[in-house]
């Protein structure tokens, strides 16, 4: 299991929260939003196939809110099949450990943390910022070793304009993970969790929110075709047609931003 291959260097977020603390995480999350509609379940059962026969999965939802990450787990314990909630680790930004509110609906999730784009560091944080960042790239490519799959959001952020912004720099390193090993996307689009936890507002019931996975798709076929290119470019190429063509049209056309 992962919690024991992290604990000896890295104790915070691989050992399992225990769980009373679990139970109250998943309860509050039910609190802030009722309904929850859940699309593709198929795609979730082609996933799974495809990862039991060895494919290495990412998942890439879009970003609107610090509820992204527990709705989605929400909707794989839900509807998914067995055991996909559990396998997947998250790449989380830093900055959610800084809000007691946002941590604590995170305690049901398997987490890795890295610095985000939009936290500027101090002079002093600067060396914290490069060796965390380094050490989610370790931390990601065991996850991939031992079989559990990663979710990653390429806009580094929550949109504060609730649509797609433009996909960042950072969460594109961990592409360098899929450069030699078959890899598929499952695109998620999530939407509604923006009214539940708004930016920097108090986090709010909301009757109503969504997830929709999509068709699961082979990331190192579109590296392989890009081969030429040098890495930077042909991450930034991949990750562009994974926002435009297949997270892009899960969402109603308001949310599709500079993808649409």
């Amino acid at each position: 299991m992962i919690e024991t291959l992290f604990r000896p260097n890295s104790p915070s977020p691989f050992v399992p929260e225990s769980k009373p603390r679990k139970l109250l995480a998943e309860t509050a999350n039910h609190l802030l939003i009722w309904n929850l509609e859940v699309n593709g379940l198929g795609n979730l059962e082609r996933t799974q196939e495809l990862a039991e026969k060895g494919y290495k999965i990412i998942l890439t939802p879009n970003h609107l809110s610090n509820a992204d990450g527990p709705v989605i787990d929400r909707a794989l314990r839900e509807t998914g099949p067995k055991g996909f909630a559990e396998n997947v680790v998250y790449i989380q930004g830093r900055k959610l450990d800084l809000n007691p509110i946002n941590r604590y609906f995170t305690r049901s999730l398997k987490v890795i943390k890295i610095w985000p784009p939009s936290l500027k560091p101090t002079p002093e944080e600067e060396q914290l910022k490069k060796e965390m960042n380094e050490k989610a790239i370790v931390d990601a490519k065991k996850c991939f070793q031992v079989g559990y799959y990663l979710a990653v959001f390429f806009e580094g952020g929550r949109s504060y304009a609730g649509s797609l912004k433009q996909a960042e720099r950072s969460p594109l390193q961990f592409f360098t993970l899929v450069d030699d090993a078959d890899t598929v996307a499952l695109p998620v689009g999530v939407w509604g969790t923006e009214k539940a936890m708004p930016p920097h507002k108090i986090p709010r019931p909301t009757l109503k929110a969504n997830v929709s996975f999509g068709e699961p798709r082979n990331i190192s076929a579109l590296i392989r075709e890009r081969n030429h290119l040098s890495g930077t470019i042909m991450r930034k190429q991949v990750v562009d047609i994974i926002m435009r063509k297949e997270i892009a049209p899960l969402l109603p056309p308001k949310y599709r931003g500079v993808y649409a």
